[in-house]
């Protein structure tokens, strides 16, 4: 057969089959392929505004002539619109107003403009009225009224939800994020990915609020045990984590949003959610913070992170946790609770020396991350790496002064105190370890 008609200049092939293969072309080929001939052409039209990031006025100015002013039929085809222009103009406002409002097939929308929904009064009613969108993300400052009245007046049933970003003042320094119970209960129980700011976490949020979430992206969860948080995601598959999203006093919306881009991000998938073996964990850095791995309540690798570097009962100077989970294999029974989880063994090495208060208040740390796990046996281990040389006469006698007085911790209230957090505890054992390699060992079991 043939499918080239060179004097039509179109193939002869079904325009499914066409989309398949352009599918599979970048941006570049797929221009060069639509000049070839007009079923290219037009097939190829769909895929090059399909999805959509204007981060320009330019850009914007030129895709609006292209879609609507030259082939309002284009229109259709967009599916994915992220309007992330910097310093929208007026102008830049009316057009997005047009394109919302006349696409009408629009799956997903992200607003990462600052002032957008402040200069366009009407521009939440109109996204509220998309009757199509799926997936909705906003990482702007925004008043909480304006943002919950879109939310509350969304006719679609969203599935997808990113809110992790929106500061609920116009101050610059931004300290309030939304919180889960912002969120309409309605919208909440059909979202199957979120994404959201947990600094302002409560914990009188309802533990069935979220039942269908599987992807979850938390920002800024340093402030709470993560087993307290995951709680309301008992469904969650997909755990992702952003770190360091404070904003500081001199950045404009513009500026964290650019760093936000560029911080790393890590996935914890479970795709055997049934047969989970939990090994050493990695431990992640960022921007003044230590990413640490945490066996909590779900069976993914949930994690914790601190930035308590001033607090010397917690502090680990250079030296970040390493963690060694030894479990059980079985089936996870329920995704409030994990049984599998038995013995846990805790390395760290700090740059200071080691006192009896700072063993009270790491053993401490590490039960209050703990609670709610079927831990039975804990074991830590300390090792004193001060970062001043050890042939240091003063430090060396500092050293081995504060080593001494490590005699003083008395591990059975420890034990005790940590038993109310972590009911099933049996045994728990401290090692200090000094410089000179002489060791404190304390244990207690039941």
């Amino acid at each position: 057969m043939n499918v080239f008609n060179a004097q039509a200049r179109s193939f002869n092939v079904n325009f499914d089959i066409l989309a398949i293969l352009l599918a599979f072309l970048n941006p570049t080929s797929l221009v060069a392929a639509m000049g070839t001939c007009r079923s290219l052409y037009i097939v190829g039209v769909r895929h090059l505004v399909r999805d959509i990031r204007i981060t320009t006025s330019d850009a914007l100015a030129s895709f609006y002539t292209f879609v609507a002013l030259s082939d309002a039929t284009r229109l259709r085809h967009i599916h994915a619109f992220d309007f992330a222009v910097e310093r929208p103009s007026d102008d830049d406002l009316d057009i997005l107003f047009d394109l919302l409002s006349r696409t009408n097939h629009l799956t997903s929308l992200a607003i990462s403009s600052p002032g957008v929904l402040e200069a366009e009064e009407g521009l939440g009613k109109l996204i509220a009225r998309i009757p199509t969108l799926k997936r909705f993300s906003i990482s702007v400052p925004v008043w909480l009224a304006a943002l919950q009245d879109i939310l509350d007046k969304m006719e679609a049933p969203l599935e997808s939800l990113d809110v992790a970003d929106v500061h609920l003042s116009k101050t610059r320094q931004l300290t309030t994020f939304i919180e889960p119970t912002d969120i309409p209960l309605g919208m909440a129980w059909g979202l199957q990915e979120l994404a959201i700011s947990l600094r302002m976490f409560d914990k009188k949020t309802p533990s069935a609020m979220f039942p269908g979430v599987r992807k979850l992206t938390l920002y800024g969860c340093d402030s709470m045990p993560l087993c307290a948080i995951v709680r309301l995601f008992p469904a969650v598959r997909e755990l992702y984590l952003r770190f360091s999203n404070f904003w500081t006093e001199t950045e404009t919306p513009e500026d964290h949003i650019r760093r936000r881009d560029a911080e790393k991000m890590r996935q914890w998938s479970l795709d055997q959610p049934d047969r989970v073996l939990w090994s050493e964990l990695d431990v992640l850095e960022g921007p003044g913070h230590i990413l640490y791995a945490w066996a909590v309540t779900l069976p993914v690798r949930a994690v914790r992170i601190t930035d308590e570097a001033n607090d010397p009962a917690i502090a680990v100077d250079t030296k970040p946790l390493s963690l060694r989970l030894n479990t059980d294999v079985g089936d996870i029974v329920s995704a409030r609770h994990n049984p599998s989880l038995r013995e846990l063994t805790v390395d760290v090495a700090v740059g200071y020396f080691v006192t009896a208060p700072v063993l009270r208040g790491f053993t401490a740390h590490i039960f209050d991350m703990l609670q709610d796990t079927g831990l039975v046996a804990l074991r830590v281990l300390i090792t004193q790496r001060p970062s001043t040389p050890s042939e240091d006469a003063n430090n060396s006698e500092q050293g081995l002064t504060q080593f001494l007085s490590c005699h003083d911790f008395n591990i059975a209230a420890t034990a005790e105190s940590g038993s109310s957090l972590v009911p099933s505890l049996r045994a728990l054992r401290v090692t200090v370890e000094s410089q000179s390699d002489d060791s404190l060992v304390f244990v207690w079991a039941v």
